[in-house]
């Protein structure tokens, strides 16, 4: 996808969220924060409190960088990769193992067009968590979470 603005960031978010995913499953890391960057002693997101690290829960939050402002970061890629990295600890929380969030977030990939943005991310995890035959619940945790961001209208 593009790298810049909303496109870029839902780019940052999945690497992110694919990352810790991996250091989990490889048992290279203890953390249950899903921190990134713990490794070299000095975190610089975190996907369970992203305002730990100056990153927004919302689009409405005071840390959501003008995903138009390309001379910052590219329009927010890394701070606003929040928005969306939040949802794999969100289902972590609700009890989806790494195993599942690995398949869910890869098929999600699969689905993905390359300029797609926040509400079609949603779509595209909805999807996956049907094609995968998961739990009703894991649907009701990331509409919760997608609208708490403010991401669905």
């Amino acid at each position: 996808n593009r790298y810049l603005g909303v496109t870029g960031a839902i780019n940052e978010a999945y690497s992110d969220i694919m990352g810790n995913l991996m250091e989990l499953m490889l048992e290279m890391t203890d953390d249950r924060d899903w921190l990134c960057g713990e490794q070299c002693g000095n975190p610089i997101r975190s996907m369970s409190n992203p305002r730990l690290y100056g990153q927004p829960i919302a689009l409405n939050d005071p840390y959501y960088a003008d995903p138009n402002d390309v001379a910052y970061d590219n329009g927010g890629v890394h701070r606003n990769s929040s928005l969306i990295s939040m949802m794999a600890y969100a289902l972590e929380d609700a009890g989806m193992t790494y195993e599942e969030q690995c398949s869910m977030w890869l098929r999600s990939i699969e689905i993905l067009t390359p300029l797609a943005e926040y509400e079609e991310v949603y779509e595209s995890l909805i999807m996956s968590l049907e094609i995968n035959g998961f739990d009703e619940r894991f649907k009701i945790v990331l509409t919760r979470a997608f609208e708490n961001a403010g991401m669905l209208e």
